[in-house]
């Protein structure tokens, strides 16, 4: 078994008041692609409602030496679970009942599994 050493450091991007969660990193570590909730108090403490850079339940996707947002990769709002393509070129999701895919450059997302959950890539 080889043991590669990894370094980890906080990320601060996203807005201050929310939790970022299924969170994908790119292959080459450039890129970071996550869904987010917002605290709000609306029941139990909390708004249920996804939200990311312009519409609420999107993938977004965000640059990791800047911090700044690159773009929303869906519109949600019930899309979760990213996953890179080992070349970085394209995300995998969940979508309802199905996995989706959508390139990292941007474009109309496409269906490729009904009936599927959890996507990951295989190399």
């Amino acid at each position: 078994m080889r043991v590669r050493r990894t370094r980890i450091e906080a990320f601060s991007g996203g807005p201050s008041d929310a939790t970022q969660f299924d969170v994908a990193m790119s292959p080459g570590g450039k890129r970071v692609a996550w869904v987010e909730i917002r605290a709000n108090v609306v029941f139990g403490g909390f708004d249920f409602r996804r939200y990311s850079i312009e519409r609420p339940g999107a993938i977004a996707l965000y640059d990791v030496a800047s911090a700044a947002p690159v773009r929303d990769l869906t519109a949600g709002p019930g899309d979760s679970y990213p996953s890179f393509a080992p070349n970085g070129k394209s995300v995998a999701f969940q979508r309802g009942g199905g996995v989706w895919t959508v390139r990292t450059s941007g474009g109309k997302p496409k269906r490729v599994l009904r009936g599927a959950r959890q996507p990951a890539w295989s190399k």
